[in-house]
């Protein structure tokens, strides 16, 4: 199996950036960075954005990567953030407008 899932969604969302290199929180799961950005060098664009973790208004601005219409996961980090009950916010680079998202609600279970 791919170690990526394309998944269709409404909202054109990538996995933050920063995730990967926060261990305290994403203790269970390892990546290495180099590896990461060029997961994503090619064919994604930069798009502000908020998470809320815990809900408590302790939020990590952060860059989230784009492509239209679909999800582009690593298969371990998926299936930490998959439960998880953050929100975020993002803004949309086409005409500026702030949503927010839950990926909990969105997300599909994981493939065995």
């Amino acid at each position: 199996m791919s170690d990526n899932f394309f998944l269709s969604t409404q909202a054109p969302l990538q996995i933050v950036k920063d995730a990967f290199m926060a261990e305290a929180f994403f203790e269970e799961t390892r990546f290495d960075s180099d590896e990461f950005f060029n997961f994503f060098a090619t064919g994604h664009k930069p798009v502000q954005c908020t998470f809320d973790i815990s809900n408590d208004g302790d939020c990590w601005d952060t860059l989230i990567a784009v492509r239209e219409g679909e999800y582009e996961l690593h298969r371990d980090l998926f299936q930490t953030l998959r439960n998880l009950p953050y929100k975020c916010t993002w803004i949309d680079p086409e005409d500026g407008t702030e949503q927010e998202f839950t990926p909990k609600g969105a997300l599909p279970p994981v493939a065995a």
